[in-house]
C-alpha cells in the first residue's frame, strides 16, 4: 500500500516526522526487494530535514545511507557517511541515540573494515556493537552481530572464538524459541479459557431460557388445571342442584297423589 502512494507528500499536509517516517517505510521495503538504487535515493532525499529534526536525524539518515552502500558494495561512499557522524556520535559511550544509531555505527564500520579485506578491524568493531546490542538487550541483533563475527573470526583462523560465539549464537536462540513457544502456549490456554468461558455464558443462557419457558410452562398448565377444576366443580354444583330440585318436586308430587 505505501509503494502505491505519491512519491512526496506536501509538508502542508502532514508533520515532517510523519512525512520522514513515511520515507523511512518507503526505504525498507526498497530494501527488502534489494532495489538499492532506489532506497538510496528515497534517503539522499532525506538530508534536507536536518535543518529541521537535528543531529539525532543526521546521524540516523547518515548510518542509513552507509548501510545501503555497504549493501552495494560501496565501502569508499559508505565512509564517506560515517565520517560525517563521527563528530556526532563522540558522546555515544554515554547516551544511545534515538534508534540506537551508535550500535548501527560500530556495526557499519565492521562491514567497511570487511570489505577493504581488514578483518582484524572488522573484529573489533563487532565486538563493539555486540557490547553494546548485548547492554541494551536487542536481542535479534546479537544474534546477528554473534553469527558473523563467528565468520569474522573464522576466516582469521581463530576458531575457538568463532566457536564460542556459535554457541552463544545458539545458547540464545534456543532461549528466545522456548520464550516464544511458552507464549503461544499461553496465549493459546487464555484463548482457550475465554472461548470455554463463553460457552459456559452460552449455556447458561440457554438453561435459563429453558427454564423460563418451563416455568411458563408449569403456570400455564396449572392455570388450565385450575379452570377445569372449576368447571367440574360448577357442573357438579349444577348437577347437585338439578338432583335437589328433581327430589323435590318428585316428593311434591307424591304428596298430591296421597
Amino acid at each position: 500500500q505505501l509503494i502505491t502512494l505519491p512519491e512526496r507528500l506536501p509538508l502542508s499536509k502532514v508533520a515532517i516526522k510523519d512525512y520522514a517516517f513515511y520515507e523511512k517505510v518507503r526505504c525498507q521495503i526498497a530494501v527488502t526487494e534489494k532495489q538499492y538504487d532506489e532506497a538510496l535515493r528515497i534517503r539522499l532525499g532525506l538530508n534536507w530535514l536536518r535543518s529541521s529534526l537535528g543531529n539525532g536525524f543526521t546521524v540516523l539518515n547518515s548510518i542509513e545511507i552507509a548501510k545501503i552502500y555497504l549493501l552495494k558494495s560501496e565501502a569508499d561512499s559508505a565512509k564517506y557517511y560515517l565520517d560525517l557522524t563521527d563528530s556526532l556520535l563522540a558522546g555515544r559511550e554515554y547516551a544511545v541515540w534515538a534508534g540506537n544509531g551508535d550500535i548501527e555505527y560500530d556495526y557499519c564500520l565492521s562491514v567497511y573494515y570487511k570489505l577493504k579485506g581488514d578483518v582484524g578491524k572488522a573484529v573489533k568493531y563487532m565486538e563493539k556493537a555486540l557490547l553494546k546490542v548485548k547492554q541494551e538487550q536487542y536481542n535479534k541483533l546479537v544474534l546477528k552481530y554473534l553469527y558473523e563475527l563467528s565468520v569474522l573470526n573464522s576466516s582469521l583462523g581463530q576458531h575457538s572464538e568463532a566457536y564460542q560465539n556459535l554457541r552463544e549464537y545458539f545458547a540464545l536462540k534456543d532461549s528466545l524459541d522456548g520464550i516464544g513457544q511458552t507464549s503461544r502456549i499461553s496465549i493459546y490456554e487464555t484463548e482457550n479459557k475465554e472461548r470455554q468461558q463463553e460457552e459456559e455464558l452460552q449455556l447458561s443462557k440457554i438453561n435459563m431460557e429453558r427454564q423460563k419457558i418451563l416455568t411458563r410452562a408449569i403456570a400455564a398448565g396449572f392455570l388450565l388445571i385450575l379452570v377445569f377444576a372449576l368447571i367440574l366443580y360448577n357442573r357438579f354444583r349444577f348437577s347437585k342442584k338439578q338432583t335437589r330440585i328433581i327430589a323435590a318436586e318428585k316428593e311434591i308430587a307424591e304428596h298430591e297423589r296421597q
